[in-house]
């Protein structure tokens, strides 16, 4: 109690010798003054308003059926798959393994797609993925090659050597990696429908293994074309939109196969564990959640439920949010960028985000990255004493570096026992 009444006393007199204690600030709360998380950057492609997840804006090419055949032990995926491949093809891609005649056939559709669509001095793959949608897409120019080095050591499974190192002659053909992850994906899905249907037979077999291994390396590709494409990586929105619909559509049958008897496989569980928590695919995970959001890394690709939205997890995404451009503004041409985070500097708020950091492109906190405190507080423009708080706005000009302030309210820009100016 004499503990309590002392520091009563010192508190009085400390805020008598200031003047009156209503005159010194009061302790300012814990700042809210940070970023919340940007969505990943195919959200918020600056070509497009985004609508729904990632991977729900694929530009797709309807691709009708080519003809009407059918067996009675086929299945419906197989079924589609086949019927899709022009009569022409005859029984080429048809093989005793209704999977392996599912991708396979699929390489078929792939080529023939891609061939049609042909168009000079622009390389691209097509990759059809059932109910008559096909996707087109541009080849980056990139090496087939230069993939390997994005794929985590423990994440090298049974197919990186023939179809990543191997395959020289696709080298110069990068996305020849999505047209066999897509190939596993259909024949995964054949797979699980002929189990669906009680039409599976046969004994164990790798079923939806591959479109596991492939997802970490169609993912890799990305990173690779990142480094090495750069201007490819920040403009082309199907590039995206693709991979990240390819990658929720593959873990979902992976997941839905990794529990059916024929495909049960404890080498693919542990596998699936290393994607999760291998030490060395800390930035392939890192890669994936930046550019499409935590959300979607944990839900799609890991198969977690979603946590419900924290009332104040910070402003939502709006197309017109945030503060315009001033066209007055001495801070450089549109174009600079300091931070190279993609925001030119005359809108950044929050000018020294780390490199690579996905930002908030548009609104209250463009130029931010998670955690980041915007330059000026939440008004932009000059901050004499490095507060946070914008000169025009703060209403202590001279407080002691490192002080946490109000950052609005009847004492914005002042810190504990501050007088304002």
């Amino acid at each position: 109690m004499r503990k309590v009444l002392l520091l009563g006393l010192l508190s009085l007199f400390a805020a008598c010798a200031r003047g009156g204690a209503d005159d010194g600030a009061p302790v300012p709360p814990d700042s809210d003054e940070i970023a919340p998380a940007p969505p990943g950057r195919v959200a918020q492609a600056a070509s497009v308003i985004y609508k729904g997840k990632p991977g729900d804006n694929v530009t797709w090419l309807n691709w009708p059926k080519q003809k009407s055949l059918s067996g009675s032990d086929w299945g419906s995926m197989l079924t589609d798959i086949e019927n899709h491949l022009p009569a022409s093809y005859g029984t080429t891609y048809r093989d005793s393994d209704k999977l392996t005649w599912g991708h396979e056939t699929s390489h078929g559709i792939h080529a023939h797609i891609r061939n049609a669509n042909y168009v000079s001095g622009k390389p691209r793959n097509a990759l059809y993925v059932g109910g008559d949608k096909a996707a087109l897409i541009d080849e980056p120019k990139i090496r087939k090659s230069q993939v390997a080095a994005f794929i985590p050591s423990s994440l090298r499974g049974s197919r990186y050597s023939l179809y990543v190192v191997g395959q020289t002659a696709w080298d110069d053909t990068p996305l020849y990696l999505w047209d066999e992850w897509n190939a596993y994906v259909n024949g995964g899905a054949v797979g699980t429908d002929l189990v669906d249907s009680g039409l599976f037979s046969g004994g164990w077999r790798d079923g939806v293994n591959g479109q596991l291994e492939f997802t970490v390396y169609g993912i890799a590709v990305a990173m690779a074309v990142e480094k090495y494409d750069p201007a490819y990586f920040a403009s082309n929105v199907q590039f995206f939109e693709f991979l990240a619909f390819e990658a929720r559509r593959a873990m979902t049958l992976y997941r839905k196969g990794a529990v059916m008897t024929p495909f049960k496989w404890a080498e693919q569980d542990a596998y699936y564990a290393k994607m999760r928590t291998s030490p060395d695919a800390a930035e392939w995970r890192a890669f994936a959640v930046r550019v499409f959001g935590e959300d979607f890394v944990n839900e799609a690709i890991f198969g977690d439920p979603l946590k419900p939205s924290e009332p104040d997890a910070g402003p939502k995404p709006e197309p017109d949010a945030g503060p315009k451009p001033d066209p007055g503004a001495d801070a450089g041409p549109p174009t600079a960028d300091a931070d190279g985070d993609g925001v030119p500097d005359a809108q950044d708020l929050c000018a020294g985000s780390a490199a690579g950091a996905n930002v908030w492109t548009y609104g209250e906190w463009i130029g931010c990255a998670a955690g980041q405190r915007r330059n000026a507080g939440p008004f932009g423009g000059a901050d004499s004493d490095g507060d946070g708080v914008v000169d025009t706005k703060d209403l202590c000009g001279k407080t002691p570096a490192g002080e946490r302030v109000w950052t609005y309210g009847d004492w914005i820009g002042c810190a504990t026992g501050q007088h304002k100016d």
